[in-house]
């Protein structure tokens, strides 16, 4: 600790020691005016921002050093922001609410971290999506003008966000592993709550139960870009007017195929801006160990390799439009294994564009990808 208050310059945030000796320090860098106190058992070295500012951009790190074992909760772990009344619920060891520089921390007394609430800086947890649906789900007093809940429809929404990205399978993962937390928790009424809206999603409880209006679209039945569609029309059309020469499969023996998935999963790395020379490239699939500088490009490399290179898996054809989804999901878990950031098994949740092209929105992707596989068995000869 007292080594960082000797640097030059100082961390933008200071916590107070109970070591005398770096207290003392501190006090003294206080009085030359090196430091101001932002928060009890806070200090910072920026003297030009407003306090405001300063904890606004660092508060997640000083809640986390102040409240080990805190976790982000009801609406906070949701929106992961500020609420529109600028307050922060955390689930913490005793109630209390503090009133920072424009922002309140209210925390409440409840369960500890379980195995999926993720850890975030120093001692902080962010709820895990099933428990905090739980507890947005809870009962809840409107405080000084706001409830620490989301209103039902944005959860409504959130929860036809999983349907879209992760599936009906993915759904019921979901559900099961908020009934056990219930269970655990004794938060039967919340459950009974959640059950319902899952239900109406997934077209097994009346959809009457719904509030969104985006949420029972879903569950009446999935809308799809009609724009795209239409594209997916004009090229089978020119597809059906160009017919492709057929070409002689060259990869029919087992060294063939794995050099031929080797440089599919060289390139289409490549192309994506994952660039390694050929040797390294190599290297890495022979040994089916990452680069300890570049793990999760290495990642990259053996996830595509392991789709490219497994025969079975490359034979496998989709009956149907939620089949195609299926194999869409399995495979590019596999291909982003050491990407979690990247949602893998999962469509993606925010638009995308490239220069003026904008793709599909998010919650058009899937049926958008079962509509346009319809109008695959119109060509008359594969890709």
């Amino acid at each position: 600790m007292r080594k960082n208050l000797q640097k030059d310059p100082l961390p933008e945030i200071i916590y107070s020691s109970s070591e005398a000796e770096t207290s003392r320090f501190i006090n003294q860098l206080v009085k030359d005016g090196r430091l101001i106190k932002l928060l009890p058992r806070v200090y910072t070295s920026n003297l030009s921002e407003t306090k405001k500012s300063i904890l606004k951009r660092n508060l997640w790190a000083i809640l986390g050093e102040l409240f080990p074992g805190a976790i982000i909760s009801y609406r906070s772990a949701i929106e992961f922001r500020e609420s529109p009344g600028s307050n922060v619920y955390l689930t913490y060891t005793y109630r209390k609410v503090l009133r920072w520089p424009g922002v309140t921390i209210r925390l409440t007394e409840g369960p500890k971290p379980l195995a999926d609430d993720s850890p975030m800086y120093g001692g902080l947890y962010a709820s895990s999506l099933e428990r905090a649906c739980l507890e947005n789900l809870s009962s809840s007093r409107t405080v000084e003008g706001e409830k620490r809940t989301i209103p039902r429809e944005g959860l409504e929404e959130k929860l036809a966000d999983l349907l879209r990205s992760k599936g009906r399978e993915g759904l019921n993962e979901f559900r099961d592993r908020a009934s056990e937390i219930a269970d655990k928790f004794s938060w039967d009424s919340a459950f009974k709550k959640l059950n319902k809206i899952v239900g109406a999603l997934l077209s097994t409880q009346p959809v009457s139960g719904l509030k969104s209006p985006e949420a029972v679209s879903i569950a009446i039945g999935e809308p799809y870009d009609t724009n795209r569609i239409k594209l997916f029309e004009k090229l089978i059309t020119e597809l059906r007017n160009r017919p492709l020469p057929i070409r002689e499969e060259k990869t029919i023996t087992p060294e063939s195929f794995r050099l031929f998935a080797f440089y599919e999963s060289f390139f289409s790395n490549y192309i994506e801006g994952t660039t390694f020379p050929l040797e390294e490239a190599k290297e890495i699939i022979e040994s089916g160990r990452p680069q300890k500088n570049r793990p999760r490009d290495s990642h990259d490399i053996l996830g595509t390799y392991a789709v490219c290179s497994d025969l079975l898996e490359m034979s496998r054809l989709p009956d149907d439009g939620e089949d195609f989804l299926k194999i869409l999901r399995h495979r590019h878990k596999k291909l982003m294994r050491g990407r979690p950031e990247m949602l893998p098994g999962g469509f993606k949740l925010r638009a995308n564009r490239a220069g003026n092209s904008f793709f599909v929105e998010p919650k058009l992707v899937p049926a958008t990808l079962k509509k346009g596989f319809e109008l695959f068995p119109l060509l008359p000869s594969p890709l």
